[in-house]
């Protein structure tokens, strides 16, 4: 067997071992045993940093400051009209409803 034959047949090897050891190794991180309230609560801030006010215009071309939402949940999302995932992106929150409030800036 050639150098190369033996290195790309040991290198398969060790993929196809660590394959196969990857559930026992990590068997608390598989999903029939992940407590995912717990495993979410290390993302969990003891107190929420407070956001610096900044103003934008709504959809109406009013100026808007955030302390104006205080207490409210706000969404910003931040798009340019040459890039397509940002407008597919901002479709699936063109309608917030009674659920909060939209500022629109565009970044052209």
């Amino acid at each position: 067997m050639t150098k190369k034959f033996k290195t790309i047949v040991n290198t398969f090897s060790l993929v196809l071992i660590l394959f196969f050891l990857n559930p026992v190794i990590f068997e608390d991180r598989a999903v029939g045993n992940t407590d995912y309230m717990e495993a979410l609560s290390m993302f969990v801030l003891d107190e929420r940093p407070k956001a610096k006010n900044f103003i934008l215009r709504d959809l109406n071309g009013n100026q808007v400051s955030l302390e104006d939402h205080l207490g409210k949940i706000v969404f910003l999302n931040f798009w340019t009209t040459w890039c397509p995932p940002c407008r597919e992106g901002r479709l699936i929150f063109k309608n917030p409803g009674n659920r909060g409030s939209a500022l629109k800036n565009d970044l052209n």
